[in-house]
């Protein structure tokens, strides 16, 4: 079955964010010509951004610390019409659940969630699941 979404969780201070910044730089380094919406939030660190590869959207977020947060990403990259998502979550049942209900507003099955956990927040483990998603990433962009 297809997947739509592409979750990283884990609890605070694991380094999802960190891990999502890296991805998102990765991303760049090679498909930055299918760049077509990027923006920073005011903290600087968090983003949402969606590439483009022919009639696929591929949308990414890093700010999960928050349901409300979540929600906003979500929503956001479903108005610019992503049909992937790759993004963060924390581990706690109302950000699982909302992931959950997204996915079958959207989706119809919440079983088009791939999930990612990350456990450490070292580089290593940071960059073993940067390559991890990159590798989902490139599918959908070459």
């Amino acid at each position: 079955m297809k997947k739509h979404l592409f979750i990283l969780y884990g609890a605070a201070n694991t380094g999802k964010t960190t891990t999502f910044n890296k991805l998102f730089e990765t991303t760049c380094d090679n498909f930055l010509a299918n760049l077509i919406y990027f923006e920073r939030d005011e903290n600087l660190i968090d983003f949402t951004a969606v590439f483009q590869n022919g009639d696929i959207k591929v949308g990414l977020y890093s700010a999960g610390d928050s349901v409300c947060q979540i929600r906003n990403n979500l929503y956001q990259l479903n108005y610019h019409n992503c049909d992937y998502i790759f993004g963060t979550s924390r581990t706690k049942k109302p950000w699982i659940e909302t992931l959950n209900k997204y996915a079958e507003l959207f989706h119809d099955t919440n079983e088009n969630i791939k999930w990612y956990r990350k456990e450490d927040a070292t580089d290593e483990d940071n960059s073993n699941v940067v390559t991890q998603l990159f590798k989902e990433l490139q599918k959908l962009l070459k």
